[in-house]
């Protein structure tokens, strides 16, 4: 059986394959991947130590959220991004690219539950933070 934990942390520990593991810091709880403590621990920390974590398919409402949250670092950041860098953006596209097969799916899926879970707290964070601005 495939086993992603195993692949995941080099000789010098940590992964950037996991947004927990950034989130989590480096107690020890935050070294057992998918574990249920650095899941919290990823999750407590968000909520203490960041106003806003944003998400990349929502990068429009990541950066109304930031002006507003963070103004002195992101003041006008959704006009500069619109003018510079989506103006001069090229994306590439590859029509030639499959879907993974159903067993990678399902690995996916298996080995990564917790991390999905957590992508999903943050971006429901962001969207309850996005409501707040238009009440």
């Amino acid at each position: 059986m495939f086993d992603i934990g195993q692949s995941m942390f080099g000789p010098f520990g940590g992964s950037h394959y996991s947004q927990m593991f950034f989130f989590c810091g480096h107690g020890p709880e935050c070294h057992n991947f998918e574990s249920k403590e650095m899941l919290e621990k990823a999750k407590e920390n968000v909520e203490r130590h960041y106003s806003v974590v944003g998400v990349l398919e929502q990068f429009d409402k990541s950066l109304e959220v930031l002006e507003e949250f963070v103004p002195f670092y992101f003041r006008d950041a959704r006009r500069v991004y619109r003018g510079t860098v989506k103006e001069n953006f090229h994306e590439n596209r590859n029509s030639m690219k499959r879907r993974p097969p159903p067993e990678v799916m399902e690995a996916l899926r298996r080995n990564f539950t917790r991390e999905f879970e957590f992508y999903h707290f943050c971006r429901q964070r962001l969207d309850r933070q996005h409501q707040l601005l238009h009440w």
